[in-house]
């Protein structure tokens, strides 16, 4: 559901769907990627409203359940 989820957050094959796309990643709320990626939209607005705070709780999460790119995004 994850890679789902990126192919339409950025428009991969489909038309691109920031809220068809945080759809996707709601499915997988453990899953590394859909963690990174739901914290971007909630640390930019896109489809959801911003909230720096769990954006940051997204990024420590993923990168708690392996993701390293994640550290990126926590500065």
């Amino acid at each position: 559901a994850a890679r789902l989820g990126i192919l339409h957050w950025k428009g991969l094959g489909v038309t691109r769907d920031s809220q068809k796309a945080l759809e996707w990643f709601e499915k997988t709320p453990k899953d590394p990627l859909s963690l990174m990626y739901r914290g971007i939209g909630l640390m930019i607005g896109d489809g959801i409203a911003k909230d720096h705070t769990a954006a940051r709780k997204c990024f420590e999460e993923s990168v708690a359940a392996g993701n390293q790119e994640a550290n990126v995004q926590l500065g």
